[in-house]
């Protein structure tokens, strides 16, 4: 079995929300750091199992929508209605927008939206703190 992983930075602002009563209810950043790993038992006519340069897309889409971004909870709406009032960039999650919940949007994100059969997903919150998503 081989397996490729390609890493991607981007920086971005969350809270949680819903009753967390943590330190993390307050709005901070991180600059994140994703891993997309793909596995598979057969390298192509070139020898890859997948070319680097097919990961482009995945980093273009987090590039134009995720970075530099406050991540938001849909059920968040004050945090919503400020970023529009604001015209502040932000990205909407199905949920508190957890390390966890970011990798399991972003694995989906690759495979379905940007063609990449990814089997994993790691995000690094901080230098010691990581989720992985891999069904």
């Amino acid at each position: 079995m081989y397996s490729v992983t390609k890493e991607f930075t981007f920086d971005s602002a969350h809270r949680l929300v819903n009753g967390y009563q943590g330190k993390c209810r307050n709005i901070h950043g991180h600059t994140w750091r994703v891993r997309l790993t793909v596995a598979g038992d057969h390298l192509d006519q070139f020898g890859f199992l997948r070319d680097f340069g097919d990961f482009k897309p995945v980093k273009e889409y987090i590039d134009q929508h995720i970075d530099h971004a406050m991540l938001v909870s849909q059920d968040d709406e004050s945090m919503l209605a400020f970023c529009v009032a604001q015209g502040q960039k932000h990205y909407r999650l199905p949920g508190n927008p957890t390390s966890e919940l970011l990798a399991k949007h972003i694995y989906f994100l690759s495979r379905q939206h940007c063609n990449i059969p990814v089997t994993a997903v790691e995000i690094d919150e901080t230098c010691t703190c990581s989720a992985r998503f891999a069904p």
